[in-house]
């Protein structure tokens, strides 16, 4: 039953994602055909100038998040892995449903470069709240430049509940731990806990490793909002300032980290972005036109790494002679 429910979930959300595409495309209105050829043209004239400076962005986001898994890590993923490792999940976060590729990072981490299921599943918490955390940050600094009021009241919000989420999340796992202990599990189950456990309080055993994760946490999104700009420029999308830009950004890739959306993000991702923009009163076509290029050519980016990564991590697997690589 569990399994037809997660496979249920799963065609749910992608007739969702399906559902908010034909609607973002103007569908509904029968504009389907023409926004379609509005995308087209948007995608043709892109500015290759500035392509390119988005591209290397995304590259040192990639890069910047495979050294935070190296450090989140208790034995220290081999930097080089961690690289291919995180531009392989980065592309399948565009691509999978229901942060299936969260689970599949895991996966990644078990067999390529041995680290326990518990561990690896506490290494994707600590670095989703971070990501939360570090996003608030980069938002309010935003938002303090340009506007205020509620929206960074939220922004501040999400700080909060980043920063909170990272303080008890290893009493949380402690609790559960005992928990599961007092109803037995088996082996297997008491183990991830302990290994869950573990990974989740790095902010306690490793301080400065911990330090340094925060840090890399807000250059990474630094650098993807810094991304976004470029993108929405090369589009054509010249009149709203930056700091309005980072926040659509900010709440398209919010939406993408939740398990809400279907096949390549596609509709959710657009809605997020358009949302971003309305809160701030700011609507039109062309914001919606410019989300779909900024969301299209993110994930091109996105796959170009990760069908780079895959045949590099292929060949480092166990029995390869990869080992664990350079560190």
């Amino acid at each position: 039953m569990d399994k037809r429910f997660r496979w249920a979930r799963v065609a749910l959300s992608v007739l969702a994602g399906a559902a908010a595409t034909w609607l973002m495309l103007g569908g509904a209105s029968g504009r389907l055909g023409e926004r379609v050829s509005q995308i087209s043209d948007t995608l043709a004239s892109t500015d290759a100038s500035l392509l390119a400076p988005a591209f290397l962005l995304y590259a040192a986001s990639i890069c910047i998040r495979a050294f935070r898994m190296h450090l989140l890590s208790s034995d220290g993923i081999p930097s080089t892995k961690a690289l291919r490792i995180t531009a392989i999940h980065a592309g399948l976060g565009h691509a999978l449903p229901l942060r299936l590729s969260d689970v599949a990072l895991v996966g990644l981490l078990r067999g390529y470069a041995s680290v326990p299921a518990g561990q690896g599943t506490g290494i994707v918490i600590i670095a989703k709240l971070l990501d939360v955390a570090s996003l608030g940050l980069m938002v309010s600094g935003a938002i303090l430049y340009g506007a205020g009021g509620g929206v960074l009241i939220a922004a501040c919000v999400a700080v909060i509940a980043g920063a909170a989420g990272i303080l008890l999340l290893p009493f949380l796992m402690r609790l559960l731990a005992g928990i599961g202990g007092r109803f037995g599990g088996g082996r297997r189950a008491r183990g991830f806990m302990d290994s869950l456990a573990e990974a989740s309080a790095i902010w306690m055993t490793s301080k400065r490793r911990f330090a340094w994760a925060f840090v890399l946490s807000v250059a990474t999104w630094a650098a993807k909002m810094s991304m976004f700009v470029l993108l929405a420029r090369a589009v054509g999308l010249q009149e709203p300032p930056f700091w309005q830009i980072f926040l659509a950004g900010a709440v398209t890739d919010l939406i993408m980290a939740l398990p809400v959306h279907g096949l390549f993000s596609l509709g959710t991702a657009e809605a997020g972005w358009t949302a971003g923009f309305a809160v701030l009163g700011v609507s039109g076509e062309g914001i919606v036109t410019a989300g779909f290029g900024v969301h299209i050519l993110w994930m091109m980016m996105a796959f170009l790494g990760l069908l780079a990564a895959v045949p590099l991590l292929w060949s480092s697997r166990p029995g390869h002679g990869g080992g664990h690589g350079n560190r």
